[in-house]
């Protein structure tokens, strides 16, 4: 055990160093600092509060530590003792001292995901990140953890992702004691890297068949005939600038289908099969 000094408290520290005389005869704590106070007869008494800097006694975020308070008494006669509470052990940061200083974050669409990338500049009892995501820009929900690095570089990919969908991304940075900040927002609307026409999916399908296009691009209509040729369906776009649409494949037989996109001055062909 070790005495917590007198400069280490950063706020009502030790009353005296407790002198030998006779009203102190037989304490064990003449000569050192303590708290001191006679009770006179009284059962009563104040409150006091104490801080003390545990840094100063090479106690750091995340170590473990015990506590114990020792009594000395002059053999008095009359009531003895001290009451403690409301003992609460915190980790405090300077006005410049922040637990993550970011240096980038940046969403950029990879082939089949989102990549999302960031690195900050300087960390301090940083615990990790959740990576959250929005559709609408208003409700996160978190999609990842991501513990924290000594590189202080990370990388995570959303695959879970629709072409022509908009997404909004933030990292809640979590500390050690479990408080949280929150990075800006990135938004990206998803189109695979590599240079496509007309995303389809999923395909295989079973219900509903989802299509997208760019936005220079709109889908006038699109046709799905059997393998032999036969026109199964016919479906118009819903507005002129529609770059998206949903087709119903539930009432069709399962087989290989060839689908048929007309976009303004051309026509897009794909195999679709049904489930």
């Amino acid at each position: 055990w070790k005495a917590v000094p007198p400069e280490a408290f950063t706020y009502n520290t030790y009353h005296e160093i407790l002198p030998a005389t006779a009203a102190n005869s037989g304490n064990p704590f003449i000569g050192e600092w303590v708290f001191t106070g006679t009770d006179q007869g009284s059962n009563s008494g104040s409150w006091g509060t104490s801080i003390v800097d545990l840094s100063t006694l090479g106690i750091t975020n995340g170590d473990s530590l015990r506590l114990r308070w020792e009594l000395g008494t002059d053999r008095s006669a009359g009531y003895e003792g001290w009451f403690v509470d409301d003992i609460v052990v915190s980790t405090c940061y300077s006005n410049n001292l922040l637990p993550v200083e970011w240096l980038n974050f940046t969403a950029t669409a990879g082939a089949n995901a989102i990549v999302l990338q960031w690195e900050t500049a300087q960390e301090y009892d940083n615990k990790g990140f959740f990576v959250e995501r929005s559709t609408d820009g208003q409700q996160f929900y978190a999609q990842a953890w991501v513990a924290a690095s000594t590189t202080q570089r990370y990388q995570w990919e959303d695959q879970r992702v629709v072409p022509g969908q908009w997404y909004h991304y933030r990292l809640r940075q979590v500390d050690q004691d479990e408080t949280s900040s929150y990075s800006d927002i990135r938004r990206l609307r998803f189109y695979p890297k590599e240079e496509k026409d007309v995303w389809i999916y999923p395909n295989p399908v079973q219900d509903i068949l989802q299509l997208h296009t760019h936005a220079d691009e709109p889908i006038r209509q699109i046709s799905l005939y059997t393998s032999t040729g036969m026109l199964v369906k016919r479906q118009p776009a819903t507005s002129p600038t529609a770059i998206s649409m949903a087709v119903s494949t539930a009432d069709l037989p399962a087989g290989t289908y060839v689908l048929w996109v007309d976009l303004p001055t051309r026509r897009y062909q794909q195999l679709v099969v049904v489930l």
